[in-house]
């Protein structure tokens, strides 16, 4: 005998054994009157007053009412269990696919808004009578400009430095680089910086990993004289602080390592000194803890 044909049988065994207790249970309801009555028949002892008593059989058919709206009872409350459990699945699905849908249009949004600035900046071109500059190229010397400011101008006085000062060092290299041109498009290519971090802030407000996430892609994005830049405009401007602040965007290379020499060591306790001087918020940087030592800058 073949297994297909095993199961078949044991199959039609269950089945017929399950019509067979069904069938049983509707034959002794029928018969639950008259067996009652032999029941009760037989504690009476008494046939004389069998037919005056028999007609409370009838009345046990009260309970089985009973019994009946029970069950019904059961089966609507079991009905109205699973309608509020089916309600509640479909409303987390619902949920689901509208934070799914709600993440795709934030995932579209930033990536366009993220490829417009760097459109902007990729754009951005100073010419003066020596060379055309590019944007790899003003960044490049901005931040060796500040590097310069920082060990040689500001050296010994960053503890008296102003924003006015440092307001007019970077107008200063500005104008130095563009043969004292006024309109370089420089200053309005980072206008759109602000918008798209604290776009990334409001619709990732709940997720701090995925805030993080975000603002590391627009880290990786940038150049590393844009930090320098960024920072540079940050001292003077409350809205950039404000849009740099719990970002951790900033890398700008202010951790000691083994491997530095004296002079580098001093450089980054100076450019520690700086950001510390302006009151800059340290959760704008990415290696943020670095702030919490008790180093004095050379």
């Amino acid at each position: 005998m073949s297994d297909s044909t095993e199961k078949s049988i044991k199959k039609d065994f269950k089945i017929s054994d399950y019509i067979g207790w069904i069938l049983l249970g509707i034959t002794l309801w029928f018969l639950f009157p008259w067996i009652f009555s032999i029941f009760f028949n037989w504690i009476l002892k008494d046939p004389v007053y069998y037919g005056e008593n028999f007609g409370a059989v009838g009345d046990i058919y009260g309970s089985l009412n009973t019994l009946i709206s029970s069950i019904a009872l059961c089966a609507i409350a079991y009905s109205t269990w699973l309608q509020v459990t089916s309600l509640k699945e479909t409303r987390e699905t619902n949920q689901q696919q509208l934070r799914e849908s709600q993440n795709a249009i934030f995932i579209n949004e930033f990536y366009n808004l993220l490829n417009y600035n760097r459109n902007i900046f990729n754009s951005l071109v100073i010419t003066n009578s020596k060379e055309s500059l590019k944007a790899i190229d003003i960044f490049s010397k901005l931040s060796d400009e500040f590097t310069r400011l920082l060990n040689e101008e500001w050296k010994d006085r960053i503890d008296t430095l102003t924003p006015s000062e440092v307001r007019l060092a970077l107008r200063t290299f500005i104008r130095k680089i563009s043969d004292e041109t006024k309109s370089t498009g420089f200053y309005s290519a980072f206008n759109f910086y602000p918008t798209i971090i604290n776009y990334v802030k409001v619709e990732q407000s709940g997720d701090e990993k995925k805030k993080l996430l975000y603002m590391n892609i627009i880290g990786n994005s940038m150049y590393y004289g844009e930090k320098k830049a960024l920072l540079w405009l940050a001292v003077n401007s409350q809205s950039y602080r404000d849009a740099l602040m719990d970002s951790n965007l900033l890398d700008l290379k202010i951790v000691d390592r083994e491997d530095d020499d004296q002079s580098e060591l001093e450089r980054k306790a100076r450019f520690r000194k700086f950001i510390k001087h302006f009151g800059l918020d340290k959760s704008s940087f990415r290696n943020s803890d670095v702030f919490n030592d008790d180093k004095n800058p050379t």
